[in-house]
C-alpha cells in the first residue's frame, strides 16, 4: 500500500502497518491544517 500526502512526500507501508499510516496521515493533515 503506498500513499501520497498533500505535501508531496509518498509513503509505502506493509498491509498490516495499515492503522499506522492511518495515525500519520491523521498527524500531519492536523498540523498542515493548523498552519
Amino acid at each position: 500500500m503506498s500513499a501520497l500526502l498533500p505535501n508531496g512526500v509518498s509513503l509505502t507501508v506493509e498491509c498490516s502497518d495499515v492503522d499506522g499510516l492511518a495515525a500519520i496521515i491523521g498527524a500531519l493533515g492536523h498540523v498542515q491544517t493548523g498552519r
